[in-house]
């Protein structure tokens, strides 16, 4: 990627609350609760919980570490640390990775992969479970569902975000936008390609093989990782549905390596440095409902060198929703670091824009900038 002429888009915990997805808080919330329903049958030495659903969660844990008894307890007590333990973290990120704790590391990962689904297919259980955290998931409930389709997901950010993208020129131009695009999303979900696949399908009439080409030319990167593979992207035998809830399927699943990362491992990767490289030839740095945690912006280079050659100016777009004053001076700062993109200058007042909005709002003022 030596060409300037990229977009590279950021995406947060922020832009998937816009269809049902929880941000750190909420996530907790979850994760809390699944690992509070493990418990250990004493009588029969196995692990157990109290819903039929978390059976998957109970029948996943025995095959963590096997079946004997002492390691039940190691599932189990691991659950009960992490129950404790995790609301004094900033995010569960953080927690598994401060813990340095191999086994914590393993029942962690295993409890965001059950929670991430979970908010999959809370379409399915939210009036059921008015005991449990999250909200309807409008993309599960839009795309599964012929008679409501795209028309709820123009209230969000995918449907001003797939206008901006496809823009008015021929299909060959749509081509060449989508391989100037990457997609740097930081979470574990898999809601920007559940929506793209069905959004180039059906825009473009084209049969799931095509849909499935023009989405690969998209640069995508998953920093952390996800909870694994959607079917039609992927080996259907290995994939796994999004808003799947066949039990059958989820052990399925999780008998599988579970691809998310902690920061240590992200860091490691060669995804920091296609990240970093791309961002690098992007003359457009986009960043929705991102939280600019200091190890985020870390893997993104904001003290690498991420210059390019003379009269080169990026420009930066970020939401800050929600955010103080003294909140939003501190990340137009860390703006300011990345727009820096010719050495011999300082970054022009001008490239730098910040909207107290969503990633919705932002789009709809400024998406057409990106894609021209």
């Amino acid at each position: 990627m030596t060409d300037f002429d990229r977009t590279t888009i950021v995406v947060g915990a922020g832009a998937s609350f816009d269809f049902g997805f929880p941000t750190g808080d909420g996530l907790i919330s979850t994760i809390s609760k699944f690992a509070g329903a493990i418990s250990e049958d004493r009588t029969h030495g196995h692990i157990v919980t109290h819903d039929k659903f978390l059976e998957v969660v109970r029948k996943r844990g025995r095959n963590l570490f096997g079946s004997d008894e002492h390691n039940v307890l190691r599932v189990v007590r691991c659950s009960a640390r992490i129950k404790r333990g995790l609301w004094l973290a900033a995010s569960i990120d953080n927690y598994l990775n401060e813990q340095q704790d191999e086994d914590i590391e393993i029942i962690g990962k295993f409890l965001i992969s059950a929670s991430i689904l979970y908010h999959e297919r809370v379409a399915f259980e939210a009036e059921k479970r008015t005991d449990w955290p999250g909200r309807r998931n409008l993309l599960q409930l839009a795309l599964t569902n012929d008679s409501i389709g795209f028309s709820d997901l123009r209230q969000t950010w995918l449907v001003p975000f797939f206008r901006a993208l496809r823009g008015q020129g021929s299909s060959n131009d749509f081509e060449e936008r989508l391989k100037k695009l990457t997609l740097i999303i930081f979470n574990y979900d898999r809601a920007v390609e559940f929506f793209l696949f069905r959004a180039i399908q059906t825009y473009e009439n084209v049969d799931a093989a095509e849909a499935k080409r023009l989405l690969d030319l998209i640069q995508i990167i998953h920093p952390y990782g996800t909870i694994g593979d959607l079917p039609e992207l992927s080996d259907e035998e290995k994939g796994i549905a999004f808003g799947e809830n066949e039990p059958v399927t989820f052990i399925k699943h999780f008998k599988a390596e579970m691809t998310i990362q902690t920061f240590g491992e992200a860091n490691a990767g060669g995804q920091r440095d296609e990240a970093q490289a791309a961002i690098k030839a992007s003359q457009n740095l986009v960043f929705l409902g991102f939280g600019f945690l200091p190890q985020n912006v870390g893997y993104l280079g904001r003290a690498t060198d991420l210059t390019v050659g003379p009269n080169k100016f990026r420009k930066v777009f970020a939401t800050t929703y929600g955010m103080s004053s003294y909140r939003q001076g501190v990340v137009r700062g860390t703006l300011v670091k990345f727009a820096k993109s010719d050495p011999r200058l300082s970054a022009r007042e001008n490239q730098v824009v910040t909207v107290q909005g969503t990633g919705k709002d932002i789009i709809d003022e400024y998406g057409g900038e990106w894609f021209r």
